[in-house]
């Protein structure tokens, strides 16, 4: 297809659209047909591109299927030239359907050069709100369904300084939460899917439609269980909080028991697990959950809570407590230790001849309002040395400028 340059008029640039059309309905054809150029050329005369637009629109799938990626490009470079410059309701409606179109199933080629010409419809509508944002959970959607989400993660860096521009509506950030969450499953990052899983519940706090209360329990036990399932994941005290998983605790069937057993993972400790599980053991097949693994999440959960408790003993943990609390032997101790502290979940030291760990650092289970009153004197603390070191720094400058003033 022709190179497009700016500089030409409306209508010559609809023409070479049609042309193009024309072109590919005439590939490997004796007889040529020009009776798209004639309609268009026609459409013109009244001065009517939209509708030249439109009927260009309605061959997507040949255009995608005969034409080459640059060639495609071309086209829609000029394409979306021409429907920015239509009137703001027009341009609006006809981005509808053009993101519609890009995104049908029925069009099966080029899903890469798709989603990077819907790129291209978001970026052009910047001064439209509302439409962007219909543009970019379309995006969205449709790389997910292509298998394309990793091309789609980077956007959502600063999503929720987006979400404040287009002035959404809840419903349309919980749409937008759950499609950017299966981005994350679709691209195997658990962590981060999980955090938008906790957003996505988020947005059903006091809902109370009936309407809703199937996809509430279903969301609440995939959250919970998804919690507990992930290795790399120790730190989910904020799950007790949302609606739909406090519903858990009085719904149907077993999602109690999933709640009491979210809990024992959140904050308590492998000896109330093992009760649990005693008393429990069918259920573990009925979610899917491995019982050592389960087992094993709890033993450096547990260890956490030790840790944390450690201030009281000048920070040290000796390796029979250890042992007693995560129900092992004393030389497996340190094996357990080692792997909590690549975990990220302690920093610690092993003195092998006095048999202690002393903890430097420990991750806290639940954030209660003792941990930010630990917090809240930790950072007073840390103010007042910062200031005696400022006032240290002073006086210091000041006795040297004295010094000097005084030696001429």
């Amino acid at each position: 297809m022709a190179t497009y340059i700016d500089w030409c008029s409306e209508q010559e640039q609809a023409i070479e659209v049609a042309k193009y059309i024309s072109k590919l309905q005439n590939k490997d054809k004796a007889e040529k047909d020009e009776s798209f150029v004639i309609e268009a050329e026609k459409l013109l005369a009244e001065k009517n591109i939209q509708e030249v637009l439109n009927k260009a629109l309605d061959h997507a799938v040949l255009i995608f299927k005969e034409g080459t990626e640059k060639e495609i490009e071309s086209f829609f470079f000029v394409f979306l030239a021409l429907v920015k410059k239509l009137d703001h309701e027009s341009a609006r409606t006809f981005t509808g359907k053009l993101v519609s179109t890009l995104t049908a199933p029925s069009i099966e080629e080029k899903s890469l050069l798709r989603l990077k010409i819907l790129s291209n419809v978001y970026n052009i509508f910047d001064q439209n709100p509302t439409t962007r944002f219909e543009i970019f959970i379309a995006m969205t959607k449709f790389a997910k369904s292509n298998h394309h989400t990793a091309l789609i993660i980077p956007h959502f860096k600063d999503i929720e300084k987006r979400i404040v521009e287009w002035g959404i509506t809840l419903r349309e950030k919980r749409d937008l939460y759950k499609s950017i969450r299966d981005a994350f499953r679709e691209n195997k990052k658990s962590i981060e899917a999980h955090q938008w899983t906790t957003k996505y519940l988020a947005t059903f706090e006091g809902a109370t439609a009936d309407s809703e209360a199937a996809v509430i329990a279903e969301e609440a036990t995939n959250a919970a269980l998804e919690a507990i399932r992930l290795h790399d994941l120790y730190q989910f005290d904020d799950l007790l909080v949302l609606f739909p998983i406090k519903q858990l605790e009085k719904g149907a069937g077993n999602q109690p028991k999933l709640f009491a057993l979210l809990k024992i993972f959140v904050g308590e400790t492998l000896e109330a697990f093992e009760k649990f599980e005693k008393e429990n053991s069918a259920l573990f097949e009925t979610w899917k959950l491995n019982k050592q693994e389960c087992v094993e999440k709890m033993r450096l959960l547990s260890l956490a809570s030790l840790a944390s408790s450690a201030g009281a003993n000048n920070n040290e943990v000796t390796y029979t407590q250890i042992a007693k609390t995560l129900s092992i032997e004393e030389s497996e101790v340190e094996a357990y230790v080692v792997g909590a502290i690549s975990e990220g979940i302690l920093k610690a030291k092993m003195d092998q001849i006095r048999r202690v760990i002393t903890i430097s650092f420990s991750i806290q289970r639940v954030f209660t309002a003792t941990q930010w009153k630990q917090l809240s004197d930790q950072l007073a603390v840390w103010t007042n040395n910062v200031k005696l070191l400022a006032k240290t720094l002073a006086d210091t400058k000041q006795t040297a400028s004295s010094a000097l003033v005084g030696q001429n």
